[in-house]
């Protein structure tokens, strides 16, 4: 963790490119020499269980078991933390905030005040023991065990690895199709909305040459999708409409109204994918 946070924070921003620097197994067998072959090929098997780094992880190059690592902007949570039980702290942390949530007081509403308990005071019970706290004879705790929950994705990650492992076997280029995807991934997760919109409809408009059509809408009545693929791109195209929305409605007096829950499902988006990764 520590030698991708240091890598991050070395990296310099590019006027000429809008993606997250990169480490690849390459960078990482030059740096640690004395580590084997074995050991690299194994590394993303870690990184597809821990929610931080499966973030940043792809297949990459020609080599088996190759792999590049983004060095993304949540890897600044874990800056401070150089030991793994400080690392299993703030998985904890990041986890129990991301899924917090805080109701607002409603005014209106008028509640009874509970009459207040006596406050604890662990003087106070010790007190009640003067020969010594009772003890239980072969008694086993139970240690607490905490569940970090899996960070919320809307692209289905089998579908992501199966398109990355196809850059540098295709004419078209997928570089920006996987970015446009991890993007939309980070902003699901962070419930940014109007994001969302804006990178869903950028995949839409950017995958019709996959499909043989310079444009979705082309596509989605002239491909021959099945029944149920047409369905899901019928709703993607309709959601092109709610997608200009956000891009172009001007500010006004009243509140707007899109929130993450009018997405569309991720299953038309993933079917979407299905297709263009089997033209490839």
């Amino acid at each position: 963790m520590q030698y991708f946070v240091k890598h991050q924070r070395a990296a310099k921003p590019s006027p000429d490119r809008s993606d997250a620097p990169y480490i690849t197994s390459d960078d990482f067998k030059r740096d640690h020499p004395a580590v084997t072959t074995e050991f690299v090929v194994a590394l993303p098997g870690i990184f597809q269980r821990e929610p931080v780094l499966r973030r940043g992880y792809q297949p990459w190059g020609t080599a088996p078991g190759g792999w590049r690592f983004q060095l993304h902007r949540g890897l600044k949570e874990y800056r401070d933390v150089d030991d793994l039980p400080g690392y299993v702290e703030r998985v904890a942390e990041l986890t129990t905030a991301a899924n917090t949530i805080t109701l607002p007081a409603s005014p209106s509403i008028s509640m009874p005040v509970p009459t207040p308990r006596p406050r604890f005071s662990v003087a106070s019970a010790v007190a009640q023991y003067p020969q010594g706290l009772p003890t239980v004879t072969g008694a086993i705790i139970a240690p607490t065990v905490e569940t970090v929950s899996e960070p919320k994705l809307y692209v289905n990650a089998a579908l992501r690895t199966e398109l990355a492992a196809k850059q540098g076997k295709t004419k078209l280029n997928v570089d920006k199709l996987l970015q446009l995807l991890r993007e939309l991934d980070d902003n699901y997760a962070d419930g940014h909305a109007y994001s969302c919109h804006t990178l869903l409809r950028a995949i839409i408009d950017h995958v019709p040459p996959v499909l043989g059509y310079k444009s979705f809408e082309v596509a989605v009545n002239n491909y021959g999708w099945t029944r149920t693929d047409k369905k899901y791109m019928t709703r993607l195209l309709d959601f092109k409409t709610q997608a200009d929305d956000v891009l172009h409605r001007q500010i006004r007096e009243s509140a707007d109204v899109i929130t993450m829950h009018d997405l569309p499902q991720a299953a038309a988006l993933n079917a979407l994918l299905r297709v263009c990764i089997d033209q490839l």
